[in-house]
């Protein structure tokens, strides 16, 4: 089985935010890092996580994201399928219509998010 996994995921799963489906995350990153789902991640998400980790201590930062890249490998789109994302009104949330592109171009069965309200499933 192969997943992407979402950007918020992963942020839950590295912060231990609180949040209704921390230990899902964790489950999923569990599995990924276990061989038992082959998870991605995409390039847009190494940033946003950055991003958010910013305030974080840089060198802690680097081992997060080290930690992340070695289990979950990246989901890289090609220009066709950027062009296809900004000409897609199907979705109202850019950034989450790049995912779904993502999920597509990697073969994804799933892709695994805590934000229901504007991810919809069209990959694979």
């Amino acid at each position: 089985m192969k997943i992407l996994v979402d950007t918020n995921v992963i942020i839950n799963y590295i912060t231990k935010r609180p949040d209704s489906q921390l230990e899902e995350c964790v489950q999923v990153m569990r599995m990924c890092a276990e061989g038992v789902a082959e998870g991605y991640i995409s390039l847009q998400s190494i940033s946003a996580i950055w991003y958010i980790l910013r305030k974080t201590d840089a060198e802690d930062c680097r081992r997060f994201l080290k930690n992340i890249c070695s289990v979950l490998k990246l989901a890289v789109t090609d220009d066709k399928m950027v062009m296809w994302a900004i000409e897609n009104s199907d979705f109202a949330d850019f950034e989450d219509n790049l995912q779904d592109c993502c999920a597509a171009y990697a073969g994804a069965d799933y892709i695994v998010t805590v934000n229901k309200r504007t991810l919809k499933a069209t990959a694979a």
